[in-house]
């Protein structure tokens, strides 16, 4: 059985905050708190505290910045692609 994390971080924009339902109910049972993009780079550190994975969904500069967040803060990323990200998909 694969191994799946126990609890994440769900990055969202205004574009992308449609996806929360679909990521919080998902069929691995992990517990998602979802934080909108630009809530999480007003207090990175508050929001990152204790986070060891982020899943996110918004524009290819939204995805960069957090990749950058997670050389500092020491988390994996999940992303979800739209369809628009084909080179992503």
């Amino acid at each position: 059985m694969p191994e799946y994390v126990a609890s994440a971080l769900f990055v969202h924009t205004d574009d992308t905050k449609h996806l929360i339902d679909l990521v919080q109910n998902n069929s691995a049972g992990t517990r998602i708190t979802a934080v909108a993009f630009d809530a999480l780079v007003q207090s990175p550190q508050t929001q990152l505290e204790g986070v060891g994975h982020v899943v996110v969904a918004g524009s290819l500069d939204v995805i960069k910045k957090i990749l950058r967040l997670a050389t500092s803060y020491h988390f994996s990323i999940g992303i979800i692609p739209s369809r628009e990200q084909i080179d992503l998909i």
